[in-house]
């Protein structure tokens, strides 16, 4: 079972806004109660200039995810793109990536679509 890591992005913050942008999907995805997601880990810059990482705006969803639980962080993760039309979150499950801004509601049938077909790809091997 791969991992789901989810980065998000917002074309013109900072990297403090995406640090807490990251935070707030953190918290939202952790209110579900149904999975376990936590900032993916990373090393500090060497030059020491700043404690900001890439990792800080990528999540990674861990465990054995059934295709209601995905489609439940789905609609966590369309609401959070639907705050802001500049933010997009990048989902990625092995070597398959999907990003996602502004989400209509067919990208949403598609993102719950295309995320539990991964499962199912996933049940038969």
């Amino acid at each position: 079972m791969d991992d789901l890591t989810l980065t998000v992005d917002a074309h013109a913050a900072d990297e403090r806004e995406l640090h807490r942008l990251s935070a707030s999907l953190l918290k939202d995805i952790r209110a579900l109660g149904v999975v376990n997601v936590a900032r993916a880990e990373g090393e500090v810059p060497v030059d020491g200039k700043s404690g900001w990482t890439p990792q800080l705006t990528e999540l990674v969803i861990t465990g054995v995810l059934s295709t209601s639980m995905i489609a439940t962080v789905g609609k966590v993760v369309i609401a959070f793109v639907n705050k802001a039309k500049d933010r997009s979150v990048k989902v990625t499950k092995g070597d398959k990536t999907w990003s996602f801004t502004g989400v209509s509601k067919a990208d949403q049938h598609e993102l719950a679509q295309l995320l539990a077909a991964g499962e199912d790809d996933q049940a038969g091997q």
